[in-house]
């Protein structure tokens, strides 16, 4: 059976798929893909096309798709960890298994016209390649990405991302308005202090990116 280049990018997961040491020696009898091979209506499962994509459906990831959902707004995930895709598929979720750094990968997942993506990955170098691999691909795409600290902002923005939340940051603001709420401080007080502090802090981002290499900004 001939395979075009799409018919090994989405495969709606089965236990082990994608993870050699489980012994798993051929692909699922399901595909989510857009090829030539044959399969039968019941075999085939669409792509649902949706505004949002995630790449990456870890803990950060799951919950940006809980908060969409919670919207009413469709999303779909990607994410090349099989044992995730299998265990978020059985909990409803719309994840595909792939690896969204290949152009191929969104193209088949009917995602190319989406207005944001959104990468959660917890791996810095992953983060690096896949955002500078999409705005490569998709130079009019809002890409939206979770950094860690100033540095690792930085160097994301540099890569075309058209914004990035640090974790890190935003764990210190939400504690620190615990802290001012305990002691007394105005709420209208916090919201001043910490909206402050998070503006000076995302303005170390974009001066020491040295400007955005965003085409959507």
């Amino acid at each position: 059976m001939e395979q075009t280049p799409y018919s090994w990018l989405l495969y709606p997961t089965q236990p082990g798929y994608g993870n050699a040491s489980l012994g798993l020696r051929r692909p699922p009898a399901q595909y989510l893909v857009k090829t030539k091979l044959t399969t039968t209506k019941e075999q085939t499962e669409k792509p649902i096309k949706a505004k949002v994509v995630i790449a990456g459906f870890g803990r950060a990831g799951r919950r940006i798709g809980e908060i969409l959902s919670a919207a009413g707004e469709d999303f779909v995930a990607l994410d090349y960890d099989a044992k995730i895709v299998k265990t978020e598929r059985e909990h409803g979720h719309p994840i595909f298994f792939g690896d969204v750094r290949k152009p191929e990968l969104l193209k088949a997942a009917d995602a190319n016209d989406a207005k944001a993506i959104i990468v959660t990955v917890n791996d810095l170098q992953a983060s690096q390649q896949i955002v500078a691999s999409l705005r490569n691909a998709h130079p009019e795409t809002r890409i939206y990405v979770r950094g860690h600290s100033l540095n690792q902002c930085c160097e994301l923005r540099k890569l075309g991302a058209s914004d990035v939340v640090s974790e890190n940051i935003e764990a210190s603001l939400a504690l620190a308005r615990m802290a001012l709420a305990e002691i007394g401080v105005s709420k209208l007080q916090q919201n001043k202090i910490l909206e402050d502090y998070r503006v000076s802090y995302r303005t170390k981002i974009e001066n020491k990116a040295g400007g955005s290499n965003d085409t959507t900004a």
